[in-house]
C-alpha cells in the first residue's frame, strides 16, 4: 500500500526585521495568531505579506504554502492645543507620539506678564523638555498682574514715600504736603504742566513731584 504523509509548511512572523513567531503547520491546517507585538509610540496595524497592502487574515487562512508575514505599524498621533483667552493660538495641533512640542510665541495681555503654559487645574508650569507627546494635551496661558511703583517727591526732588500699585488700580496713600507759608498746588509728573489726576488708573511706574 502507498503511504502518504501530509505536507508541512512554515509560517513565519517577522517583526522589525527579526523572527517573532514560527509555526510548522500541516497542509490545510490553520494558523495560531500570535500575541500582537508592541512598538513604542506606534500602533500595531496587522500582519502583511511582503509588498502587499492588504492585511493578512491570519485566523481565516487555510495553509497550503509557506508563508512569511511582516508586522506593520502606524505612528500614534495626538492633538496638542494652546489656549489663550479661550482661543486656540497654535497652527500645528497634530503631533506624532514621542515628538517635541513646538512652543508658540509668548502671548501678550495689557497690564499683565505672561508666566507660562499650564495644564488645566495645575499649578506647576508645563515642562516641555521632559514631556514628549504621549497623549492629547491642552495647555492654558497664565498671567500675573503687573505691579508699579508710584514715588512721591518734595519740591527739592527728595523722596517722601512710595507705594506699590497693581495695574489699573488707583493710588491709595497720598502723603501730607503741608509747607509753612506755601500753598500746595498739586502733584505733577516731571516736565508736565498739567496736574496729575490722583484718581487715574495706574498703568506704569510713576514719579510725582509736589508743587
Amino acid at each position: 500500500y502507498a503511504v502518504f504523509e501530509k505536507n508541512k509548511y512554515t509560517v513565519r512572523f517577522i517583526n522589525e526585521g527579526e523572527e517573532y513567531n514560527k509555526q510548522e503547520i500541516e497542509y490545510k491546517g490553520t494558523i495560531t495568531k500570535p500575541i500582537d507585538p508592541e512598538k513604542k509610540y506606534y500602533r500595531f496595524v496587522g500582519w502583511y505579506e511582503k509588498n502587499s497592502e492588504e492585511r493578512f487574515k491570519v485566523e481565516d487562512e487555510i495553509v497550503t504554502r509557506n508563508i512569511t508575514l511582516y508586522a506593520k505599524y502606524e505612528v500614534i498621533k495626538y492633538t496638542v492645543r494652546f489656549y489663550d483667552n479661550d482661543k486656540v493660538i497654535n497652527e500645528k495641533t497634530e503631533y506624532e507620539a514621542g515628538s517635541i512640542i513646538d512652543i508658540p510665541s509668548d502671548p501678550e495681555k495689557e497690564g499683565y506678564t505672561f508666566t507660562g503654559w499650564y495644564k488645566e487645574g495645575e499649578d506647576e508650569e508645563y515642562n516641555f523638555v521632559d514631556n514628549l507627546v504621549t497623549e492629547d494635551v491642552d495647555l492654558y496661558s497664565k498671567y500675573e498682574k503687573n505691579k508699579y511703583v508710584v514715588t512721591f517727591y518734595n519740591e527739592n526732588e527728595e523722596e517722601i514715600t512710595k507705594e506699590e500699585v497693581e495695574h489699573g488700580e488707583r493710588i491709595k496713600n497720598v502723603p501730607d504736603t503741608n509747607k509753612k507759608y506755601y500753598r500746595f498746588v498739586g502733584w505733577y509728573e516731571k516736565g508736565e504742566t498739567e496736574k496729575f489726576d490722583l484718581t487715574k488708573e495706574i498703568k506704569k511706574n510713576t514719579n510725582l513731584y509736589a508743587k
